[in-house]
Parts: C-alpha cells; sequence; structure tokens
C-alpha cells in the first residue's frame, strides 16, 4: 500500500522499456509507413486520405528536419489531421506489440510496472482503491491501463470496466481512445485508427486549461509527492503543468524524478530551477525500476 499521497508524471521514457517509440523512433516509423495486415497506404486512404498526399505528407516530414512528428506538425499545421492518423497507425502497432511485453516471459529488464504494482497490493479491492495516488501522463499508450486492468482483475475477480474506471490515470494529451481489454492490442484497422486520431492532441492544440489539466493541477497540488517517470522535464511542458506556481504554494513537496540520459550539470540546474528535493540529486540515475524501489 501507498501511504503518501503520490502523482507519478510520466513521459514518453516510462512507456520505453514495453517498445513504444520515443520522439525519433515515432518520426522514423511514421516515414517508413506503419505494417500491418493492410497496407498503411490503404489503411490512410480507407481514412478518407489521398495516398499521394500521404506520401507527401512523409517526404516533408523526413525531409524537414524535426526531431519529432509532435515539433513537426507544431510548425506545419496543414499536416495535422493526416499527421495524427499516421501516429495512430504506428502507436497502435506497437501497443500490439506492447501487449505481449507486459508479462512473463516476455517482461523487459526494467518491468517497473510490476514493481508499482507491489506498492499498490492489497489484500481487497476496497483496500486497493483507498491506495492516494494518481498518474498524470503525457503519453497516448495505454499500456499502464492494460497492465494493471488485468492483475487487477486477476487478483480481485473483478470485471476490466470496473478495474479500469477505478484507476486514477490521467492523459493530459490524450490518447489512443479508452481503454477496452478486448479491443487492445488487436489489429490495426481504418476504424481504430480514426478513432485514435481523433482523441490525439498534439502540442499546439493542447489547452492548459482543459478538464484534464486542470484535475492534474488540483492532484500535484494536494500531493505530498511527486514522482517524474521518464520525463524531459521540456520547458513547455512545465510550463502546462503550471509548475512555478504549484512549487511556490504550501506545504513543502517531496519531488525526486529520472533523468537517465540527462547530463549531471543539466539535471543540476533542472533540480534547482523545479525546487526539486535534495535527493533528486542522487536518485534517478538508474532504471526507472531501481528508482521506484529506492523510494517505496
Amino acid at each position: 500500500m501507498i501511504k503518501d499521497k503520490t502523482v507519478l508524471i510520466l513521459g514518453a521514457g516510462a512507456s520505453k522499456p514495453y517498445g513504444m517509440p520515443l520522439g525519433r523512433e515515432l518520426r522514423d516509423d511514421v516515414t517508413r509507413g506503419s505494417s500491418s495486415a493492410l497496407s498503411s497506404d490503404i489503411i490512410i486512404k480507407r481514412c478518407g486520405f489521398d495516398r499521394l498526399v500521404y506520401r507527401r505528407f512523409k517526404a516533408d516530414l523526413a525531409q524537414s528536419g524535426f526531431q519529432s512528428v509532435d515539433a513537426f506538425l507544431e510548425e506545419r499545421e496543414k499536416w495535422g489531421e493526416i499527421g495524427k492518423a499516421a501516429m495512430a497507425m504506428s502507436l497502435l502497432k506497437a501497443e500490439a506489440l506492447a501487449r505481449k511485453k507486459v508479462f512473463p516471459p516476455n517482461q523487459p529488464k526494467d518491468h517497473w510496472y510490476e514493481v508499482l504494482w507491489q506498492q499498490l497490493r492489497a489484500a481487497s479491492w476496497t483496500t486497493f482503491k483507498s491506495n492516494p495516488w494518481h498518474v498524470v501522463t503525457f503519453n497516448y499508450d495505454r499500456t499502464l491501463e492494460h497492465y494493471l486492468v488485468t492483475v487487477l482483475c486477476n487478483n480481485y475477480g473483478i470485471q476490466p470496466e470496473t478495474a479500469c474506471k477505478a484507476l486514477p490515470i490521467l492523459h493530459v494529451h490524450g490518447s489512443l481512445g479508452h481503454y477496452e481489454e478486448s479491443d487492445f492490442g488487436r489489429a490495426v484497422t481504418p476504424e481504430r485508427v480514426k478513432q485514435s486520431a481523433a482523441s490525439i492532441s498534439v502540442v499546439h492544440e493542447t489547452n492548459p486549461r482543459s478538464a484534464a489539466f486542470v484535475r492534474a493541477h488540483r492532484v500535484i497540488r494536494e500531493a505530498q509527492r511527486i514522482l517524474f517517470i521518464g520525463f524531459a522535464y521540456h520547458p513547455q511542458n512545465m510550463e502546462k503543468l503550471q509548475w512555478r506556481k504549484l512549487r511556490e504554494m504550501p506545504p513543502a513537496k517531496a519531488v525526486l524524478g529520472t533523468h537517465i540520459g540527462i547530463k549531471a550539470n543539466q539535471w543540476e540546474m533542472i533540480c534547482g530551477s523545479g525546487k526539486f528535493s535534495p535527493a533528486a540529486l542522487r536518485w534517478g540515475r538508474g532504471t526507472i525500476s531501481d528508482f521506484m524501489r529506492e523510494l517505496f
């Protein structure tokens, strides 16, 4: 059981152990086109887009010099709708592969979902629901929901719909759609791509005053412990969290985060400007699982 009010703030690195792509990887996969039972050209056509336009979009993205699809679409808004459909194709394909990676024997070495579950696990379903925790995620994928719904149903004998409703997970940039166990990780079809694309919100479209962000601000403000997981600490995303405003409000909070791949001097600056806890300078350099074990 978790005792202190805890918020996990997830970036793309949180889903990486389960095969979900980082920014550049998603860009590269989009430019290649998504392999599935139906070719990406056929899927995009059945989604209502011209295949020649789709190819021009991919060529423009590939030659643009942008490191992510989100950044590209922020500058090239004319590609917004077809870009989100292309992202949805790639991410749905990745989710289908991730479905096989969240449980033994195919689990990743850094299986931090399992470490989190060990902290949330309780003697009964009622007791589990009393865990004081929330997840604020900038990711579109639903791999965490899939893992937790599955283990909750297995341990407490409840239905997937019941388990899903109890998960306090906020997708502040949208998601690939409402999680349904019967549909998760299935074949990539035009219908699923259209539904997922409609639920995606790229960077420039995201409203920090949306219901999801307003709720995120509230749970962060009320938390006793805030953990950044796989987060890049981009100033724009920190601003959307209203971080400066939230950090000025009492009571003092324990703020820690992973920082794999971030240089020591950069991490020191992030900790200082974000008023992170002193322990943040010592923790978070290893895997996410190591970080979670250190904390709990």
